[in-house]
């Protein structure tokens, strides 16, 4: 539970004690942002109800201040039009919630019910570099499962590897391309019909060479494409598990699944046989249809064409089979935004598999766009121009990257300025929030240099003045924040939680004189400085970032 719970049960009784009732009410707390109003959080609830008391706003808000004022959580409970109810909470409810994370191992209590929980994102095809769009999808969807995680859900964390069809054969020719030409053999390909010329195309083709001379010159060019294959997605899924895993600290994955896998030991076979004998398909046309239209889709979808070939959606379906056999309460797939039409034919298809489609969520993400001195750098994969994320991580480190992928919400577009976002200084919020942690950490360190910090428990002195209030109000906020986080699964909400926690330190450590203070008083403020340095690097953590101790 948070303060903000709190206030929302005592709110709830308080319209009991007045014979009103309201069946699940829905209570919004707010933080007060009148300075004309000595108070902490406010409500609207009399605005919203007071029709089911036949009264007023304002009177129903008078009536229930008559009960809340008998509350000790209140220091002061003010009434302003047109009915809005504002509290000013007591110390003791601040301390309570906020200085118990002066302890580094405190975590709070979350009431909410623990879900299995499947998780699928990133899933880049292995046929080149990761480019920035993935980027932002793995640290969203990263921060995502970290906050999941820390309320206590148990999530797996897979990514599906699209290793099969027309990318997989264009990544093939491609890197023949370019090995022949090392080779000095001709070959039949114009370079026009060459899908990928990325740098990273040509550096794999050379080093094939380098390493393995002719080994991949078969008897026919087809066998020579054939056998540089297999050679050729290896090499780029280990760059990407390199990529992400350790230079971007993603969460490892638990387990990758091979899309080619499930065509070459017959799972998807099995898989068509399985909707044909839950009458699910039909032939038309010489291609076999699956009938997603009845179950929501907008029109029934192809999965064998005419000439034999499957489309993508049989290995999709495939592989959500496999999810949902998984006994997983909730199946999230972490999609692009373009990706919004194809929610309801994998939900339809599984819904007819006899599956709870229900089960399954999709979160979307927007683009991405990098911009330097002005102007927009290119992001064309195929055109060998990509902005990849080894190029950005020469312009900015992972955990600076990281913070401006999140910067915004996911659904949003996000534009980034390198220049700005590099700026050290507090114009750049990445920088002010790590300056706050790490001028947190000089404080203690030159405190307890010249004094020893006792283990207080009984708190007398902090929240003396408004700086120390609003710090701990902050810090309580976090398990709330983090609770937000995981039930949006969007990171930038605690992006958003640190700027603020990082300006209420700011504002109370410039307010403050800690070091000159009186040992009693100085002794408690450093033990909230600690609590702020603790939940701070919790909320970087969160969202894969390393706290500075020093900057």
């Amino acid at each position: 539970m948070n303060i903000k719970s709190k206030i929302k049960q005592l709110i709830i009784q308080s319209l009991s004690d007045s014979n009103i009732t309201i069946d699940t009410p829905v209570i919004e707390i707010s933080t007060n942002n009148r300075p004309d109003i000595n108070a902490d959080f406010a409500t609207n609830i009399c605005m919203k109800y007071a029709s089911f008391a036949n009264m007023k706003p304002i009177e129903l808000a008078e009536l229930l201040k008559e009960k809340l004022d008998k509350s000790t959580l209140f220091v002061d409970v003010i009434i302003s039009n047109p009915g809005f109810i504002n509290f000013k909470v007591s110390n003791e409810l601040l301390i309570e919630y906020a200085m118990p994370f002066k302890n580094s191992t405190y975590k709070p209590s979350f009431e909410s019910k623990i879900l299995n929980i499947h998780y699928e994102y990133v899933s880049a095809n292995p046929t080149g570099d990761l480019h920035i769009g993935h980027a932002r999808n793995a640290v969203v969807g990263d921060s995502a499962i970290r906050s999941l995680e820390y309320i206590g859900h148990n999530v797996t964390k897979e990514y599906w590897i699209n290793d099969y069809g027309n990318q997989i054969k264009t990544l093939a020719e491609s890197v023949y391309y370019y090995y022949s030409k090392e080779a000095g053999i001709e070959n039949n390909f114009e370079k026009e019909s060459i899908g990928y010329h990325g740098i990273e195309i040509k550096e794999l083709a050379k080093k094939l060479f380098e390493e393995h001379q002719m080994e991949f010159i078969k008897d026919t060019e087809s066998e020579s494409i054939d056998s540089i294959a297999d050679i050729s997605i290896e090499h780029f899924f280990n760059q990407i598990k390199e990529l992400l895993e350790v230079t971007l600290s993603v969460t490892k994955f638990d387990r990758y699944v091979s899309e080619r896998k499930y065509f070459e030991d017959g799972t998807t076979e099995d898989l068509l046989k399985e909707l044909e004998s839950k009458k699910a398909t039909y032939e038309k046309d010489g291609a076999l249809w699956i009938k997603t239209e009845q179950e929501g889709d907008d029109k029934d979808r192809v999965l064998r064409k005419s000439d034999g070939s499957t489309t993508y959606m049989v290995g999709d379906i495939t592989y959500h089979r496999d999810k949902f056999k998984g006994n997983f309460d909730l199946i999230i797939d972490l999609w692009g935004k373009d990706h919004h039409g194809y929610e309801n034919r994998v939900k339809a298809a599984m819904s007819l598999l006899g599956f709870e489609s229900e089960k399954m969520e999709v979160d979307f993400i927007s683009m991405v766009q990098i911009y330097e001195a002005g102007k927009k750098m290119k992001m064309s994969k195929r055109a060998g121009t990509s902005l990849r994320i080894k190029d950005m991580l020469e312009l900015m480190d992972a955990d600076l990257l990281r913070w401006f992928l999140l910067s915004k919400s996911r659904e949003q577009n996000l534009d980034i300025d390198v220049e700005e976002a590099s700026k050290k200084d507090s114009s750049n919020p990445y920088f002010y929030v790590q300056y706050a942690v790490a001028r947190a950490h000089q404080l203690m360190n030159k405190y307890q240099l010249e004094n020893k910090i006792e283990d207080i428990t009984e708190f007398k002195y902090i929240g003396a003045s408004e700086k120390e209030r609003d710090l701990m109000i902050k810090i309580a906020k976090w398990s709330e924040v983090v609770m937000n986080t995981a039930n949006a699964r969007d990171g930038y909400i605690v992006v958003n939680y640190l700027r603020e926690l990082a300006a209420a330190f700011h504002s109370f450590y410039n307010d403050s004189k800690i070091i000159e203070a009186e040992y009693k008083i100085a002794s408690e403020q450093i033990l909230l400085v600690k609590a702020f340095v603790n939940v701070a690097s919790v909320a970087l953590n969160t969202i894969g970032i390393k706290p500075m101790e020093k900057m």
